[in-house]
């Protein structure tokens, strides 16, 4: 099987001869190894780089490491704050926080999101690029942020307090300007497939358990999450969820979703994501991206405390297929390179 066929077939639930290893593409690492920083303080430049240097630098990162997976991570609503935050819509963005009325949403939502062509003309020529190169035996993932953390980032549309707030006493509006957002990102999507991804994964951050109650989440993101991964699966891609905080108490509503895949971090302070727990929550036919910590132990441990790593979650979510190797957070800064080699080959040497 080509690395691609291996993690089709994990995604849905089926056991592979090896298993598929890659990383979670989302963050610095990649711009890191390229040479172009070292840490954070160029991080709004870095998501800047698109067209061939952006090519070169997934190409180089591909080239070293051998995922079975790639995953293409792109900030791309970080453009739309700058529409967001100007002047010039500060009355439309005060009317929206105040959700006024739906036709203020419907005015700010139409302002805000570009039209697919161009902004995928602008800014993903290289995932266009990467699948002529790539795409017949690598599986490539496209993945952005997710309108809840477009709504509830500090600097979203809402912000985190005033979104955490209207989440509870405006409901109704809270919804339609979720719902909103989730139907004019279905046009990205829609393009995202005719520039060569086979997948798509959006980032679902701040109403997981550890900040929202698990019937929260059921009642008022779930129904709008299925009817989105329905579409998106309906366009031709297959849908993942990139889930920030902790899962396991709303796994089996995330697996009637529609998905085929989940990612989830690694355990927190506040919560633990034990991936043989989830996978038992999240049954059969879903494919279950790992959670080897990129904090700890891609950074700090050795190469054989990361094999050891790899081989547990093996075991504790792999052994009847459906898993995909993973770290469960961007790497950091420093990690040394050959831990990240350890992680991808311990999964794709391990036989089923």
């Amino acid at each position: 099987m080509t690395p691609k066929q291996k993690v089709m077939a994990a995604l849905h639930g089926e056991r592979t001869e090896t298993v598929p290893g890659g990383l979670h593409g989302w963050g610095m690492y990649k711009f890191a190894h390229s040479g172009r920083l070292s840490d954070y303080s160029l991080e709004k430049e870095m998501w800047k780089i698109h067209g061939d240097e952006l090519l070169r630098i997934e190409s180089d990162f591909q080239e070293t490491f051998r995922p079975d997976f790639m995953q293409l991570a792109e900030a791309f609503f970080e453009s739309k704050k700058e529409i967001i935050h100007d002047t010039v819509h500060a009355g439309l963005l005060h009317a929206v926080r105040k959700l006024e009325s739906r036709g203020v949403i419907d005015e700010f939502l139409d302002l805000v999101y570009d039209e697919p062509d161009e902004l995928f003309e602008r800014k993903f020529g290289h995932m266009r690029d990467l699948a002529v190169r790539y795409g017949e035996e690598i599986f490539i993932i496209f993945t952005t942020e997710g309108p809840v953390h477009d709504l509830l980032d500090s600097d979203g549309v809402l912000g985190f307090e005033e979104g955490m707030v209207a989440l509870v006493q405006a409901p109704l509006l809270f919804d339609y300007l979720l719902q909103g957002m989730f139907e004019r990102q279905l046009r990205y999507v829609e393009k995202a497939r005719e520039y060569g991804a086979h997948s798509y994964s959006q980032s679902f951050s701040y109403l997981c358990p550890d900040m929202a109650s698990p019937h929260m989440y059921r009642d008022r993101i779930f129904p709008i999450q299925r009817s989105f991964y329905r579409e998106v699966e309906g366009m031709g891609l297959i849908p993942i969820i990139c889930a920030w905080g902790w899962v396991t108490p709303i796994a089996r509503y995330l697996a009637e979703t529609g998905i085929r895949g989940l990612m989830v971090e690694e355990s927190r302070k506040s919560f633990t994501n034990d991936i043989g727990e989830i996978r038992e929550e999240l049954g059969d036919g879903i494919g279950l991206f790992g959670n080897v910590s990129g904090e700890h132990t891609l950074l700090h441990g050795s190469v054989q405390d990361v094999r050891d790593e790899v081989l547990v979650q093996i075991e504790q979510a792999g052994r009847r297929g459906g898993f995909i190797c993973s770290s469960g957070t961007p790497i950091a800064f420093g990690t040394p390179p050959e831990n990240v080699h350890a992680l991808i080959d311990t999964a794709k040497e391990y036989a089923l």
